[in-house]
């Protein structure tokens, strides 16, 4: 972050904790061609042209070669859990909050508009409030395959929550992550905090209308049930936001 500060010293601290979170993601996401064309519209481009993630890291910003490969290999050991151990998504989430902090600064592109024909398998255009969605929980919960494990509910809600301490703008990311970890509680859990933010209703009925085009608030149950059978991840997700878990639950 000191790094970035050091070579954009007129950018605000959302400006800053974008560029951290949109580089620091990338070294797990910006996995091949395909991948970093999907981020770069969905949370901004962070690199120059023509300028590759290990050019920027050691020449731009000052990393050793030692040390961009250690970022590189922490960051992505903390995303493959080869151990079948619990462990904290640290890509996962600053990939998230940079798509949320894109919306944000309007770092986002225009084909991420379209996400509805993937999502929703009809012609439509997504606002750019919902791409940012699209680039954290949401996304998770309606793109196949559907992923809403333990590390990722953590992650995604981390994210949000985090990218809300980041608009009152009067902290950076290190202090907004500190703010925010000081919060959680057993009994202010990130479930309860991301539910001030973004209602649980909300989050019920985008993942359904999303998931089932003729989907209405008359015919949830029959839904709800269906999710449980096709995605419990995604039921397991809906109902540990109406609980405010801290961590995600199994139903």
């Amino acid at each position: 972050y000191y790094k970035l500060k050091g070579s954009f010293p007129t950018e605000t601290d959302t400006q800053l904790s974008w560029r951290y979170s949109r580089l620091l993601g990338g070294l797990y996401y910006d996995e091949d061609v395909v991948s970093t064309i999907k981020w770069n519209h969905t949370s901004g481009v962070a690199l120059p042209p023509d300028t590759t993630e290990e050019t920027y890291f050691i020449v731009f910003l000052g990393f050793t070669d030692e040390e961009y490969v250690s970022l590189k290999t922490q960051i992505q050991n903390k995303h493959i859990d080869t151990n079948n151990v619990e462990y904290w998504d640290f890509a996962h989430m600053q990939i998230s909050l940079a798509a949320r902090l894109a919306y944000t600064l309007d770092k986002d592109g225009l084909l991420s508009n379209f996400a509805p024909l993937i999502t929703r398998k009809v012609f439509d255009i997504d606002t750019d409030e919902d791409v940012s969605y699209l680039g954290g929980w949401l996304g998770d919960a309606v793109i196949s395959p559907y992923s809403m494990e333990n590390d990722d509910y953590m992650a995604d809600l981390d994210a949000e929550n985090v990218y809300q301490i980041l608009l009152g703008g009067d902290r950076n990311i290190f202090e907004a992550l500190i703010y925010y970890y000081d919060l959680i509680t057993p009994q202010n859990t990130r479930a309860n905090i991301f539910r001030f933010y973004v209602p649980y209703e909300m989050v019920k009925q985008k993942i359904l209308i999303r998931l089932y085009n003729d989907y209405t608030p008359q015919n949830e149950d029959y839904y709800m049930s269906l999710l449980k059978t096709k995605a419990p991840d995604i039921y397991n997700f809906i109902y540990s936001i109406r609980d405010g878990l801290n961590e995600r639950g199994n139903y």
